[in-house]
């Protein structure tokens, strides 16, 4: 079919909580200019959340608009199902050319994240001295930093660090040089999906090269000690990765292509800073791990300048995307357009749900405006309580658990609870496992953090 609609970019971010960013937190200590410009021409959603609170259920829901147990992708070993609808697929079979860089080891070819994409690059992290990058080598790469840094201080000059993902500047690289490409079609719009990993560890303080953290050198790290230095290393990530996503929405308006553009930004979901005793991503589902920014820029800036506070999904983007370019819907996603006939779509939503099932930890929560419900599984190794209920408006940082004062809303969100996950069972995809990893992806999951025997796996695997 020949498409007339417009073209669509949708930019993720991995592992970057909105409290963190100046748009969402007046108390944020970094700037970011290019992703406030685009909310100053955008939509800025308020109360974006995701569906699960790590890299691969996330994105399986931000492609194909359903819930983690719908996909079924939520475990180290599992692929995206072919029976599921990815927006790549709709766009795809209407016309539209659709291009995909990823950028993390859980969404590659290998787990079936390219379904539907004309074209879908897995980024690979570049290697230096011949080392591989696994868990293994982090500790030795300290050592090679700071042998680098003595060498660029002597030289006069910094000298690139090796990343474990390929940096922001490589991803925007990547990105308009297929724009110029003659492999884009001239006669056809295109979707864009670009993943940007500089958010997740290891974290990189861009003001002090060689300084570096990474969750396979330090799982649980001292707070007094790494508290601040990682922290501040992981707002000059955002504020690296701001600037080049500034350098590819330049590029857009240098080529032409940014007014008739549909650009979506977020992440797959958010990051733990000892908030709760804890680190890194994965094992929970309070508020610093689920709730996402999002942004929303229209062709020619269409209603923007707005700021919306009601309920937004990751189920809900690919049914905005679709919608927003005058396709059809899949019945089969659970979201809904967050924009529909040029003005927001009038279907509040009451209440969100999000689920985790990783390395022994099972975790499933319901939200409300004023409240949240989170459930555990007993006896779980990070000591996590089985029931937590939280009063959101008295307590947003989630620090008293009322569930023992109020049995009664307890019980009627679990009733809640109960009836959504019914609902997502019903008609979820089988399961399907990944043929064995090749030996580089392998590591680089490893390197990640992603490595060891998933609890959901079988026995050996």
């Amino acid at each position: 079919q020949t498409a007339t609609g417009p073209n669509v970019i949708l930019i993720v971010a991995d592992a970057l909580r909105a409290d963190y960013m100046p748009d969402y937190s007046e108390s944020s200590p970094i700037e970011t200019p290019a992703l406030t410009h685009l909310a100053e021409e955008g939509i800025l959603f308020t109360a974006a959340f995701g569906q699960a609170s790590w890299t691969k259920p996330a994105f399986g829901t931000l492609f194909t608009g359903r819930y983690p147990e719908s996909h079924t992708a939520t475990s180290k070993i599992s692929s995206l199902p072919d029976e599921v609808t990815t927006f790549a697929e709709v766009f795809s079979e209407h016309g539209y050319y659709t291009k995909g860089f990823a950028n993390n080891p859980n969404i590659t070819v290998a787990f079936n994240f390219h379904q539907g994409f004309t074209d879908y690059v897995d980024l690979r992290p570049a290697l230096y001295f011949l080392a591989k990058p696994s868990a293994s080598k982090l500790t030795g790469y300290d050592g090679l930093r700071k042998i680098w840094n003595m060498a660029a201080k002597r030289l006069g000059g910094r000298i690139n660090i090796t990343r474990f993902y390929q940096p922001a500047e490589v991803v925007t690289r990547e990105a308009l040089d297929w724009v110029d490409s003659p492999e884009r079609p001239a006669d056809a719009p295109f979707v864009l999906f670009l993943h940007y990993m500089d958010p997740h560890d290891p974290f990189m303080n861009h003001e002090n090269p060689g300084e570096g953290y990474a969750r396979v050198q330090l799982p649980n790290p001292d707070p007094d000690q790494y508290l601040d230095p990682m922290r501040d290393a992981y707002y000059t990530e955002i504020e690296y990765m701001d600037t080049h996503i500034g350098v590819l929405l330049d590029g857009l308006r240098e080529r032409g292509l940014y007014d008739n553009t549909v650009i979506l930004f977020t992440s797959d979901h958010g990051e733990e800073f000892y908030d709760h005793e804890g680190w890194w991503h994965g094992l929970t589902l309070y508020e610093e791990q689920i709730h996402v920014p999002l942004i929303l820029r229209l062709p020619r800036s269409a209603m923007g300048g707005q700021v919306n506070y009601d309920f937004a999904r990751h189920l809900d983007i690919p049914p905005t995307m679709l919608e927003l370019a005058g396709l059809p819907i899949p019945s089969e996603m659970s979201g809904m357009p967050l924009i529909e006939g040029g003005a927001f779509a009038n279907v509040p939503i009451p209440h969100l749900y999000a689920e985790n099932d990783l390395e022994g930890i099972v975790l499933q929560a319901v939200r409300t405006h004023r409240e949240k419900l989170i459930l555990s599984n007993e006896g779980n190794w990070r000591g996590l309580e089985p029931i937590e209920y939280y009063d959101l408006t008295a307590d947003p940082l989630e620090t008293a658990n009322l569930a023992e004062e109020h049995p009664g809303r307890v019980r009627e969100l679990g009733a809640l609870l109960d009836g959504m996950v019914a609902f997502i069972q019903e008609g979820a995809a089988e399961p399907v496992m990944a043929d064995e990893l090749p030996a580089d992806l392998a590591d680089q999951l490893d390197a990640l953090g992603y490595g060891g025997q998933d609890a959901t796996a079988p026995p050996g695997e």
